[in-house]
């Protein structure tokens, strides 16, 4: 028993003896962060942090030897563009004509094969996304294409499409040892001017590059002229005696009936030919037909032929020339009516393309324009009237101008409003008398 309580004794001695040192080091721990604390305030105080060295190992990855191949290769090989090469590109396009840039990126495998295309100028020639490329306009541009910062050039011409190479004659007779210079023109003007002239016998005639032909014997031969986009002939022949066309030095053709008026056609061809007037002002007096040998020196052209005659003028634009066969005739036949003023244009031949006319000195307003149908026998109203004294058509005929417009549909609205009336009234006095029978 004594034991016992000794034993306890000594155990709760130690214990209480931990307990003290365990409280005076927490006391002591205080009193350090008190004093870490103050010591922040007054002074700095300097940290130092030690990185320790880092050592790096590569990583390696154990593949197995049956799968060691360029498949499982993680790293791609950057691949430059060598060269684009383009086939069937033509370097020469008409205006409103397309091709498509067909290209491929060399090597196959470049890493940056995606192509994209862009003109120099879009007023020339533009290109889409795919390389689709349109002609606009007259004029040069550079066609690129690019891939992976490889750049492929393309030059182009645009030009505009010849409508027809006029020619003063397109049959010609001479004598052996004559000459006869051409008179060739390429219509529209933008077109190609450059013509080559070639004969198909040279024993027969031969033509230099001007298109001077010489005869040189008898026969019969042709002179084939030719742009890089169209191609006409001239037939000549050559006669001892030539009896169907005789010339004089001054290549007017001898005629007796309407030697005059030829030789007119020719002058106002060559003033049309030679002006470089917008504006080309002619007496309709004088010029009271304009023949297809002055339309086609006009036609494609900005010029303007006005004809000036007694109470009106006549205008016609180059470019509003269809048909250069149909020619005009600026002598306008004038009627008053009832209805208002009728003209005839052009009675019995189409015009050439559209035309403007002006009166002058009108004392009426002209607010309604009518040109008359002959398959309807009646008018129809057209909308052509620009001005109260100017108007524009394009088809030959008789025209109306009023003031008012035609009561043809009222005139008929009177008569059938007349009819259901006398229906009406008739119908009244039939009621009026059986009306005694209904109460029967």
């Amino acid at each position: 028993m004594k034991k016992l309580i000794l034993i306890t004794s000594l155990i709760m001695y130690v214990f209480c003896q931990n307990t003290m040192v365990f409280a005076d080091e927490i006391i002591e721990t205080e009193e350090k962060v008190t004093s870490i604390t103050e010591a922040t305030v007054s002074e700095k105080i300097e940290y130092t942090t030690e990185i320790p060295e880092i050592i790096t190992q590569p990583i390696q990855t154990y593949i197995p030897q049956e799968y060691s191949n360029n498949a499982f290769d993680i790293t791609t090989e950057y691949v430059g563009v060598q060269e684009i090469v383009v086939s069937e590109f033509k370097s020469e396009l008409f205006v409103k004509e397309t091709q498509n840039v067909s290209a491929t990126v060399l090597p196959a495998n470049a890493t940056k094969s995606t192509l994209s295309y862009s003109s120099s100028n879009n007023n020339v020639a533009t290109v889409d996304a795919l390389g689709k490329v349109t002609a606009v306009g007259k004029g040069s541009c550079t066609i690129s294409v690019e891939a992976g910062g490889f750049v492929h050039y393309l030059n182009l011409d645009v030009k505009i499409k010849t409508n027809e190479i006029y020619v003063d004659k397109d049959f010609i007779t001479l004598k052996p040892n004559d000459t006869y210079s051409l008179n060739a023109k390429v219509l529209p003007e933008e077109a190609i001017q450059q013509l080559k002239y070639k004969s198909t016998d040279d024993d027969i005639i031969s033509v230099d590059e001007s298109g001077v032909i010489t005869a040189k014997k008898v026969g019969s031969a042709a002179v084939i002229i030719s742009n890089k986009d169209k191609t006409i002939s001239v037939n000549v022949i050559v006669n001892s005696t030539s009896n169907i066309l005789e010339e004089n030095k001054n290549n007017e053709i001898k005629t007796d009936d309407n030697g005059d008026s030829l030789k007119l056609d020719d002058e106002l061809a060559e003033k049309i030919k030679n002006s470089t007037e917008k504006n080309i002002v002619v007496d309709g007096e004088k010029y009271k037909v304009i023949s297809s040998k002055s339309l086609k020196m006009l036609y494609g052209t900005d010029k303007k032929l006005i004809v000036e005659s007694k109470g009106y003028t006549i205008t016609l634009n180059g470019r509003d020339i269809k048909n250069v066969k149909n020619s005009l005739n600026t002598e306008l036949i004038f009627e008053e009516n009832e209805n208002g003023k009728s003209i005839f244009i052009n009675k019995d031949v189409k015009l050439p393309g559209k035309i403007k006319v002006e009166f002058i000195d009108s004392k009426n307003d002209f607010k309604y324009m009518y040109l008359y149908n002959n398959n309807k026998n009646k008018y129809e109203e057209i909308k052509s009237l620009i001005s109260k004294n100017t108007i524009e058509v394009d088809y030959n005929g008789q025209y109306l101008l009023t003031i008012k417009k035609l009561q043809g549909f009222k005139f008929n609205f009177i008569i059938i409003f007349s009819a259901i009336m006398i229906i009406l009234i008739m119908c009244g006095i039939y009621i009026f008398i059986k009306k005694k029978y209904w109460f029967w």
